[in-house]
C-alpha cells in the first residue's frame, strides 16, 4: 500500500512560466520540509517508490515532466527558480490531496474499538470502545429480533419483550363493570380472559354495555 497524496501545487498537469507569459523552460523546482532548507523528497506517482530529482527540471514548455506525490503527513516548501538559478517564487506548506481512492469505505465495530474495514492509503484506527456515555460501558451489540433498547443509567441494554400475559405486560381487554383509573382488578373477569392481578392504567372506553381498559399486570 502507498503512502503518498498527489501534491495540490504542481502534482499533475502544471504548467510554469516566466514573469514576462514566455513558457518557463528548463526551470527548477526544489522540495523542501516545509518552513526548512532541508531538501525533501518527492515521488513520481502514487506507487510512492520512485522519488523525483530534486530539483525537478521543467520540460521545454514549461511542465513538471511527470507528476509529483508527496509523504503522508509531511509537509513541503516549494522553491520555483528559471534555468538561470534566478528565484521566482516560494510556496510553503504545501501538502497532498485525498483522492476517492484513500477514502475509508465502512467502519466495523468491536468490543476493543472501531477500524475501517476497507482504507486503502492513511487508514485511520479510532481506539477504545463506542461509548454512549462517560461511564458507559458502551454499545457493542445489536441485540436479537424481539428485543428493544432500554437504558441501565450508564448506557444502553438490550431487553426483551415482556411476553403477553406475564407480569409487566400490557393487554387491552373489555368487561361490563366499570373501574376508575389505577384500580387493581383480577384479570379472569375480562374478555378475552386474563391471568394473575390487573391494574386499569386509565379511563375506561364505552362501547354498548362493554368498557374497554388498557391494562399492566402486576401479580
Amino acid at each position: 500500500m502507498s503512502n503518498v497524496y498527489l501534491s495540490a501545487f504542481a502534482g499533475a498537469g502544471w504548467q510554469f512560466f516566466t514573469n514576462t507569459g514566455q513558457p518557463l523552460a528548463g526551470g527548477l523546482l526544489y522540495t523542501y520540509a516545509a518552513g526548512t532548507s532541508a531538501p525533501a523528497a518527492t515521488y513520481n506517482s502514487n506507487a510512492g517508490n520512485v522519488a523525483n530529482t530534486n530539483p525537478i527540471v521543467l520540460d521545454a514548455y514549461g511542465r513538471v515532466p511527470g507528476e509529483i506525490w508527496l509523504t503522508v503527513g509531511s509537509a513541503y516548501k516549494f522553491v520555483l527558480q528559471d534555468s538561470s538559478a534566478n528565484q521566482i517564487g516560494t510556496w510553503d506548506n504545501i501538502s497532498g490531496t485525498v483522492g476517492s481512492q484513500n477514502v475509508v469505505t465502512s467502519i466495523n465495530g468491536g468490543t476493543t474499538g472501531l477500524t475501517p474495514a476497507t482504507a486503502t492509503i492513511g487508514a485511520v484506527t479510532l481506539g477504545g470502545t463506542l461509548n454512549v456515555a462517560n461511564g458507559g460501558t458502551g454499545l457493542i451489540s445489536v441485540g436479537t429480533a424481539g428485543q428493544f433498547l432500554t437504558s441501565n443509567g450508564t448506557g444502553f441494554a438490550f431487553t426483551n419483550a415482556p411476553s403477553y400475559n406475564s407480569v409487566g405486560s400490557y393487554a387491552f381487554a373489555y368487561s361490563t363493570t366499570s373501574y376508575a383509573a389505577n384500580t387493581s382488578v383480577v384479570g379472569s373477569g375480562f374478555t378475552p380472559a386474563l391471568t394473575g392481578t390487573w391494574q386499569t392504567m386509565g379511563g375506561s372506553l364505552l362501547s354498548g354495555s362493554n368498557y374497554y381498559y388498557l391494562l399492566q399486570r402486576t401479580a
